[in-house]
């Protein structure tokens, strides 16, 4: 499922941002520091999950993580929607949403993040997914391609000017995505049959295709994207 709504200009833009970019770039210091608390915590997870890290430096991070997570416990919510509106064409909210979002939020340090622009009709995405995402070895696990698929197609399919959902989603894997390997990817919109969007999308590294996906989405509700509160 796919909140598919192609974001504000500028969200995706750019990367790991310093302080001195970020005010440059009218970032607040909230936003650039939530960015660099995320990157920090991607890299961690990529150095947990392929280290062989001693028992006394374990305890230390161990230790470190637990009274971070008690700090950000009291701010957080149940929901990434809990107390906003929620996405609408165009709305207020979309923003924050996307920035907090699991594929391409650079807040969200479970994203890997993958940074998608509208190009014309078309649109383009970047990501290095590193050991943290990987499956067999030296590789990309397949259900994270999976996953940029459905962001990708789902940018695609908002071309059609409706909230959607994921219906369907093929995917033809042609060769492994190297994990800390830049990758490239692109989408776009098909056609739209009533209720039915559909969109195609492919992954490359280099110019070799390593991947292809065909997407149906659903057009649905405004109560799909938003709070019940």
């Amino acid at each position: 499922m796919t909140d598919g709504q192609d974001p504000p200009d500028g969200q995706g833009a750019t990367s790991t941002i310093s302080p001195a970019a970020a005010s440059a770039n009218g970032l607040t210091d909230g936003l650039n520091e939530a960015r660099r608390a995320a990157a920090a915590l991607r890299a961690l997870a990529g150095h947990l999950a392929t280290g062989d890290i001693p028992t006394d430096d374990l305890r230390v991070i161990a230790d470190a993580a637990e009274r971070m997570e008690r700090l950000a416990r009291p701010h957080a919510r149940a929901s990434r929607y809990d107390g906003r509106v929620g996405l609408q064409i165009g709305g207020a909210d979309n923003a924050v949403l996307w920035e907090r979002h699991p594929i391409f939020g650079r807040s969200h340090p479970f994203a890997p993040p993958l940074i998608v622009e509208r190009r014309g009709e078309m649109f383009h995405g970047e990501a290095t997914l590193g050991p943290a995402y990987e499956g067999s070895r030296n590789n990309v696990h397949g259900g994270y391609i999976a996953a940029l698929f459905d962001v990708m197609l789902g940018h695609a399919a908002s071309l059609a000017g409706k909230l959607i959902a994921t219906g369907t989603m093929t995917i033809r894997y042609k060769a492994p995505v190297t994990i800390s390997t830049p990758l490239r990817a692109e989408s776009e919109l098909l056609d739209v049959e009533g209720r039915k969007v559909r969109a195609t999308a492919r992954i490359l590294i280099g110019e070799s295709v390593s991947a292809e996906a065909d997407g149906v989405f659903i057009s649905v509700g405004s109560e799909w994207y938003t709070s019940p509160t």
